[in-house]
């Protein structure tokens, strides 16, 4: 045995360190995608049928939970372990961007100056610090003097991105999680700057004196770095094998990563059997190596491995890792019904990554992945056959499937009042009647922008939810045609005025037309959906939008989010045979969010129908392996609805969406809890009861469950009972400001005001950007005269919700008052 085979097998674990000394904050609960309880395995499937809602027709319950034998944190190695006998690869791989993706402070090169200037708001100063061991931090005072101190644990970016590159950091709390926080560099622009939707909505903009620091949505720091559905996150993008979970013995949160670069094993998987397998000298001998080829997946499984990251995904359940199937714990189209980042072809609406490239021809109607143009390690350029590219914008990633595009030819020059003539730095113009070399195709001179085949395919765009006050551009994925008109239907920049801006989108059609005649037509899914908004008749709107026999999924899906959405609700009394049969087809996708998607339409809708329940019920009973992965979706989407209903005030609606998905999940702890709180809100407190208490019997940990059952028994007069489930939610986890806020509620319909005072004070230490304590607070300060810590507090509250009316007339009379002396 070699030394650094003897090296591996000693190596210890990294300890975690120990938390720094600051106050933690969170924000509340985060309404994310529904997660299931996993539950042990069992040997045998028993088939009960469960009755329907009013008795009528039967729903098989959920298969067995299989048993869990995929990755752990364990199982990872790290990327130096690969070097040995992949040196190529890994030297390829520490160059680049991936390699450099992130780290620890001393590990990673920082682009941003913590030079001691400070960055200065309205009402604070931030301070970027650096020690002379290499530690950074931010030192932050605000104006009313709170002074913290956030210790740099994690540095994500490093600027590279040729569209806008950022570098962010992340400061690891007292209870265990890192939080962003809110101070990103930008590198181009060097500025620091922070993200100001839902406060000041301005997009991402520059940090100015007259910003105030609540500017920041991520001020006070509460967005963690990994996955926890009750927390606001990052996912698992930003590193490599990120774990975060609570841990009930510590009463604390436990956070875990591998690195936070993009590692070998955020592709691969784990690597310890395959090494284990390599030092046994038997690799030679055996067809299993301990990880999977990945050039031998079909076009769907390598683009999912880079969907892990580059995708806009719903949670499904916690706990994925790199090497399970990404599937299991996401899905990469659920968020589409919600977010809705994409227009109806896929370009970007908000906010989005590379998931666009399902909606582009060449995934549509060809075999393209990522990696046909990117080189998995060194993320450097490449065509189909892996053969190196100069530039990342070399006309090889497509002439090796569109050779004809090649083609040039010779032209004499236009006069000089032609719209093309555009005017090119160094470059002399091609004057009237001279001959010059053109691209057949594109109609450019050779070696000007606009001939290339990205500068009118691919596209620079920036990312609309960003603003423009940073460039944070990014190339379409959706490799579009340029339609000028339809673009300008979208409000999406088209690729010919980005460079011929004083000319109009009708301009260009005309010359568009002038050159290829009729443009090759959106695809029907595309122009279907466009069609038919407006459309009252929801069996007019099926014929055109859906398409069952177009085999494009991610189109097929958006046009169903949008159908469903807007023609579909619970319990409808009619909805056309054509309609139904449509949907039918639909849920005989093989795509887990298609089909889940078109399953839960049919369920909301018309789930009473004996013969749409029947056909729901053979649905259920044949889904085998999928069974849970479908099941998860469904109840996702149903739970969305519902919850979209409750906000509306549409309680009914509400309570009929989360009903269905009880009965596809019975025994789920956040569905019945959902149940319960269907009931609540139509004050049906014993029924709410009813389904609380079985949900705490699902998941007697759940916090969440444990505060909504107390609010529950003190609405029903058990005030007692209430207060003890709110000190057991406290000591199960004292990092909860919900439970502090919501034991301050209960306390002060109890009249012990000075006991809710102190609760409502312990959830603002936790989290300073409740705004609903600190309006709170500033309610009972108003009772009890104490008129400074009145305006104080509501002054504070709204900082972060600033729309809230009821806080700022309460704020307006209380000035008044304390102007206006008495008579």
């Amino acid at each position: 045995m070699s030394e650094r085979k003897r090296a591996r097998a000693r190596k210890p674990r990294q300890e975690e360190p120990s938390p720094p000394d600051t106050t933690p904050s969170r924000r509340g609960w985060a309404v994310g995608a529904a997660a299931v309880l996993v539950v042990a395995a069992t040997v045998l499937l028993v088939q009960v049928a469960r009755r329907g809602p009013d008795g009528g027709g039967t729903f098989p319950v959920p298969g067995p939970a299989i048993l869990d034998t995929a990755a752990s944190f364990e199982d990872f190695v790290g990327s130096d372990e690969c070097e040995e006998c992949h040196k190529a690869e890994y030297d390829a791989w520490e160059r680049s961007t991936h390699g450099k993706a992130g780290g620890v402070p001393g590990d990673v090169r920082v682009i941003a100056p913590f030079d001691g200037v400070p960055i200065r708001f309205a009402d604070a100063i931030v301070t970027p610090l650096a020690a002379e061991d290499g530690r950074l931090g931010f030192r932050v005072v605000q104006r009313d003097g709170t002074e913290r101190f956030f210790e740099v644990a994690g540095v994500v970016g490093g600027g590279h991105m040729v569209g806008g590159g950022t570098q962010a950091f992340f400061s690891r709390f007292p209870d265990g999680t890192y939080r962003f926080l809110p101070f990103d560099y930008v590198r181009q622009e060097g500025v620091w700057f922070c993200q100001t939707a839902g406060r000041s909505n301005q997009g991402w903009t520059p940090i100015r004196p007259d910003m105030a620091l609540s500017d920041c949505n991520d001020w006070p720091p509460v967005r963690v770095l990994g996955s926890y559905e009750r927390l606001r996150n990052c996912q698992n993008c930003h590193g490599s094998q990120i774990v975060v979970r609570y841990d009930f013995e510590e009463k604390r949160y436990r956070t875990r990563f591998t690195t936070l670069a993009i590692n070998c094993e955020s592709c691969h998987g784990p690597g310890r059997r395959h090494i284990e397998i390599a030092d046994s000298d038997s690799i030679d001998r055996v067809t299993d190596i301990g990880v999977e080829a990945l050039a031998t997946l079909d076009k769907d499984g390598s683009l999912g491995v880079c969907f892990q990251c580059h995708a806009v995904k719903a949670q499904l359940r916690p706990g994925f890792i790199s090497g399970r199937p990404l599937e299991e714990s996401f899905s990469d189209l659920l968020l589409l019904l919600s977010y809705r980042p994409y227009f109806p072809d896929g370009r970007i609406r908000t906010f989005a990554y590379q998931q666009q490239h399902l909606y582009s021809d060449c995934y549509l109607n060809g075999s393209m992945t990522c990696v046909d143009c990117h080189d998995p390690h060194s993320q450097k350029y490449r065509d189909i056959w892996g053969r190196p590219l100069v530039g990342r914008f070399s006309d090889g990633q497509c002439l090796d499937c569109h050779p004809s595009k090649a083609e040039e030819e010779e032209i004499v020059a236009e006069e000089p009042d032609s719209i093309w003539r555009v005017e090119i730095a160094g470059r002399p113009r091609a004057a009237a009647g001279t001959t010059v070399r053109i691209n057949a195709h594109g109609r450019h001179r050779v070696g000007t922008p606009g001939s290339r085949c990205i500068d009118c395919h691919m596209p620079y765009l920036q990312e609309p939810d960003v603003g423009r006050r940073l460039r944070y551009s990014r190339s379409d994925h959706t490799i579009p045609i340029p339609r000028p008109r339809f673009d300008a239907m979208f409000g999406v920049e088209n690729a010919c005025v980005k460079c011929h801006r004083g000319r109009t989108f009708g301009e260009v059609q005309a010359q568009m037309r002038d050159w290829y005649g009729e443009l090759k037509p959106p695809k029907d899914l595309i122009a279907g959906l466009l069609t038919a908004r407006g459309v009252e008749d929801p069996a007019e709107a099926a014929r055109l939008m859906l398409l069952p026999e177009d085999d494009y999924v991610a189109l097929q899906f958006t046009n169903l989010s949008y159908y469903m959405l807007t023609y579909l609700r619970p319990d409808m009394s009619v909805l056309a045979d054509e309609a139904v049969e449509r949907l039918q087809r639909l849920a005989e996708s093989d795509d887990l969010d298609l089909k889940a998607l078109a399953l839960a339409s049919l369920h909301l809708a018309r789930g009473d129908d004996p013969d749409v329940r029947s056909y729901l019920a053979g649905q259920l009973r044949g889904l085998g392996r999928k069974d849970r992965d479908i099941r998860r979706r469904w109840v996702w989407v149903l739970n969305f609805r519902g919850d979209a209903y409750s906000a509306r005030g549409e309680y009914q609606r509400a309570l009929a969406a989360y009903r269905k998905a009880l009965e596809i999940l019975p025994h789920d702890a956040k569905v019945l809890r959902n149940v319960g709180i269907g009931y609540s809100n139509l004050n049906d407190h014993g029924s709410a009861l009813r389904y609380l208490r079985r949900s705490e019997n699902a998941n007697p940990n759940d916090v969440l469950t444990l505060v909504t059952l107390a609010f529950a028994m003190a609405a029903g007069g058990d005030m007692n009972g209430a207060l003890n489930l709110y000190r057991r939610a406290i000591e199960l986890n004292p990092w909860e400001p919900t439970s502090y806020f919501s034991l301050g509620n209960a306390l002060l319909r109890g009249r012990r005001v000075e006991n809710a005072i102190e609760a409502y004070r312990r959830a603002l230490e936790l989290d300073p950007g409740m705004a609903e304590a600190h309006f709170a607070l500033g309610r009972i300060y108003y009772q009890l005269n104490r008129y400074n810590e009145a305006a104080a507090a509501l002054r504070r509250g709204l900082e972060f919700d600033r729309g809230n009316e009821g806080a700022r007339q309460l704020l307006m009379r209380l000035r008044e008052e304390v102007e206006t002396p008495p008579p």
